[in-house]
């Protein structure tokens, strides 16, 4: 049966024995299949329709990676996971924007696939949970205070703690808009090189009093650590959020396409923030464009007006809306004096200012998403 096949395609005898050794401990669940080439890995995937496959792109990495971003979109039903000898962040970021699911070194095969085959065969939770991206056209857009506002009127609505992981590694303001402090966060969780599961993210985020968990910035860390995110084991950390929250919110401005692709591709949506200037509507526009370029379905992108003045603005929700190549606008509106506000007392909005236009409008599209998340009761993380 196709959930029970993994194929792989690799020239080295060693790089199977290592794959064939992960796979063992899965048992019969996984049935290997290994093709030399190309060519035969097409013909298994029409055939078999495997769970996963593995594809070893030392040989030739740029033609690999090329039909590798062919195959993932001609076989939607399998998860492909690349192999390499390096983990150099180019070859990573174009695996990801090719749509693998996973980059695994060759060196960590033992220790890495076999978690990484168990959590792809597995059915998931029934109500697994949902992440929210939330992508800046701009800086100085308000998208943090929109990120964690939203999980604080999500909270709300399960009684449950809802998680912000802060990806913007230049400020990292969500820590202090929370008034939070720690050592570890988001680019500790993506470091690791064990297992990353629920009670990694849960013992890594920093409990803040308001139902907001945070995985931090590591801009938001003393002493700051050098190194950045290590953005190939992204998939691995969405899915502990997915098992760990009901909600994640997830601040990513200034992360390359390849990157934001893949979050859009893990979420249940994916909201573009920007301001009704010329520039935010052109960067939004390409933003929008490279998702879909992406494999990314329209229906998942919301653009979201910010700051939108509903007296006299200078440009329209109608112009934007044909700006943006037809994509309607979700106006949220320009409260700065009750955005302000909150952010000095260390507040939520529905705290600092309950009855604001603001607070009201972020309610509204709280209420949209868990609508949307409630009609997706076995939400799958998409490849």
């Amino acid at each position: 049966m196709a959930q029970q096949t993994v194929a792989l395609l690799t020239t080295e005898p060693e790089t199977e024995r290592h794959v064939a050794a992960a796979l063992a401990p899965l048992g019969r669940s996984a049935a290997l299949i290994v093709c030399r080439g190309s060519p035969e890995l097409v013909t298994r995937l029409e055939e078999w329709q495997p769970a996963a496959a593995l594809v070893d792109i030392d040989l030739q990495p740029e033609r690999i990676l090329r039909e590798l971003d062919e195959w993932t979109s001609r076989f939607s039903a399998t998860r492909f996971v690349v192999l390499s000898r390096s983990l150099e962040n180019g070859l990573v970021l174009e695996a990801m924007e090719a749509g693998a699911r996973h980059f695994v070194v060759k060196g960590s095969i033992p220790a890495d696939l076999p978690g990484i085959m168990q959590r792809l065969a597995a059915s998931g939770p029934a109500r697994q949970g949902a992440v929210v991206t939330v992508l800046s056209a701009s800086g100085g857009c308000g998208a943090t205070t929109l990120a964690v506002n939203l999980a604080g009127e999500l909270n709300l609505r399960e009684s449950s703690p809802a998680l912000v992981v802060d990806m913007d590694t230049v400020y990292g303001a969500v820590t202090t808009y929370l008034g939070l402090r720690g050592e570890y966060g988001i680019a500790d969780v993506l470091g690791r090189r064990e297992k990353i599961d629920p009670e990694v993210i849960k013992t890594t985020a920093l409990a803040g009093a308001k139902g907001v968990h945070v995985l931090a910035s590591p801009a938001s860390i003393v002493p700051r650590p050098e190194a950045g995110l290590a953005f190939e084991r992204l998939g691995d950390a969405l899915d502990a959020c997915k098992e760990a929250y009901r909600y994640t919110v997830v601040d990513a401005p200034r992360v390359p396409a390849a990157v934001a692709a893949v979050l859009a591709r893990s979420s249940l949506a994916t909201l573009v923030v920007f301001q009704l200037a010329v520039k935010d509507i052109r960067f939004a526009r390409g933003l929008i464009a490279s998702l879909g370029e992406a494999g990314v379905p329209s229906d998942r992108v919301i653009p979201v007006a910010n700051r939108f003045r509903r007296r006299g603005p200078t440009i329209t929700l109608d112009e934007a809306r044909r700006a943006l190549g037809g994509a309607e606008p979700y106006p949220i509106s320009n409260d700065f004096p009750s955005a302000v506000g909150a952010i000095n007392f260390g507040q939520l909005l529905h705290e600092a200012a309950s009855r604001s236009p603001l607070r009201r409008d972020l309610a509204s599209l709280a209420d949209r998403l868990a609508l949307e998340h409630s009609s997706r009761p076995r939400l799958q993380t998409p490849r």
